[in-house]
């Protein structure tokens, strides 16, 4: 059976933003607390811009996506010493929750990135 249902590009970016702010509402405390963590106030800051984005009744797609990228770009700063440190010092399995953040970012800043891509060609 065939989806005859139209593809619409506004739609996806409206989706991909609320999956963002979902996750963020759900896993924010412990992202910022790895940006902490590393001492990276870049990340964080892009965090609060995110947040604050997210909580507008018309979130900009660009902003949304610019604050993912700058969140992705301070976790891949991180060396796996960094990362074997922190779970050291503060006693938590760090290279798990790195890794897990990480590629959740990268997969929301994908989907975001991917969905304003599409809508600019239409």
């Amino acid at each position: 059976m065939r989806n005859s249902s139209p593809y619409d590009p506004r739609q996806a970016v409206y989706d991909a933003m609320d999956e963002t702010l979902q996750h963020m509402r759900r896993h924010g405390d412990s992202l910022s607390r790895m940006f902490e963590i590393f001492g990276e106030d870049g990340g964080f800051d892009a965090m609060c811009e995110l947040h604050g984005t997210l909580s507008t009744p018309f979130p900009d797609p660009d902003a949304v996506q610019d604050a993912l990228q700058q969140m992705e770009r301070s976790l891949l700063r991180q060396t796996s010493f960094d990362v074997a440190t922190a779970a050291r010092e503060y006693n938590f399995h760090a290279d798990a929750a790195y890794r897990w953040h990480l590629a959740r970012v990268s997969d929301l800043l994908a989907r975001v990135s991917e969905s304003v891509h599409r809508s600019k060609l239409r």
